[in-house]
């Protein structure tokens, strides 16, 4: 399997959670910022797993989010959760296409 951080498609899936992230939280983010220290709440942790959910067609519960703190950390555990680094990685790219990240960060 490959590793979602070293494909196209994984640093697409890697810059839309940090993309999410950062919107969430209303500032910019890195890939080893951990969420709570950014100001994550549990609302806001909400807010982080429906949009997750929305782009990455998986479920996940907000224990994920605080277990797993950093983007990287969440990026591997969505792997686990969403099928596979590469349905990710489709997903990622499918949500791409559609423009609805732009269309969200604008709104």
């Amino acid at each position: 399997m490959a590793d979602t951080h070293t494909t196209t498609a994984g640093r697409q899936a890697q810059q839309i959670v940090a993309r999410i992230w950062s919107d969430v939280l209303g500032r910019p983010v890195g890939p080893h910022d951990n969420f709570i220290d950014l100001g994550g709440s549990s609302l806001r942790a909400m807010t982080l797993v429906a949009r997750l959910q929305d782009v990455f067609d998986c479920e996940m519960s907000i224990a994920v989010v605080l277990e797993y703190p950093t983007v990287t950390q969440l990026l591997g555990q969505l792997a686990r959760l969403c099928g596979g680094a590469e349905v990710m990685a489709s997903r990622a790219e499918a949500w791409l296409a559609k423009g609805t990240l732009a269309a969200k960060a604008s709104a």
